[in-house]
């Protein structure tokens, strides 16, 4: 991994492709090795087959974010996001299959709300994830909610190739 950037750069543009027209084997197959090369980077001691499971990297973003479920109001952190979901850190996650309401503010000053599940849990200190927490799966997106989603990645993507 001596060319990190070219590499995250080469996976963004092959993602792009991938979403508004399809990739051919080869693109794919490329496509899957870069993916697993940067999961490998961004969560060291991923299994491969895990990687090959997600639809879309994880790629770190942090942003503070508010979610409601079962009427209740918390706060927590974004710690990454994929074109499928997030993580959020927090020391009292949701059960499993827990439908909630994500509230972000993204940059430009807008409120988005996103409908997702509990779809994962860390509660171990021994977890080989972002530490303790739950993935949220998205459901429900709208059209419009889904390019906001996409939006928000590519910004995760540009800002670890900036930083």
């Amino acid at each position: 991994m001596t060319n990190l950037p070219a590499i995250f750069l080469e996976y963004k543009r092959l993602d792009r492709v991938r979403e508004e027209a399809g990739l051919t084997l080869a693109e794919l197959e490329s496509w899957t090795r870069l993916k697993r090369i940067l999961t490998a980077h961004f969560k060291p001691g991923t299994d491969e087959a895990i990687a090959d499971k997600q639809a879309s990297l994880r790629v770190p973003y942090r942003v503070r974010v508010a979610f409601e479920s079962v009427g209740e109001l918390r706060q927590s952190l974004m710690l990454n996001i994929s074109r499928g979901g997030v993580f959020l850190a927090t020391p009292k996650p949701l059960a499993i299959g827990t439908r909630l309401l994500l509230r972000l503010q993204i940059g430009d000053g807008r409120t988005v709300e996103l409908g997702g599940e509990v779809a994962s849990i860390n509660t171990g200190v021994d977890m080989r994830s972002e530490g303790e927490g739950m993935g949220i799966r998205f459901t429900f997106l709208s059209d419009e909610q889904q390019k906001i989603v996409n939006e928000l990645y590519g910004r995760a993507i540009d800002e670890v190739l900036e930083g």
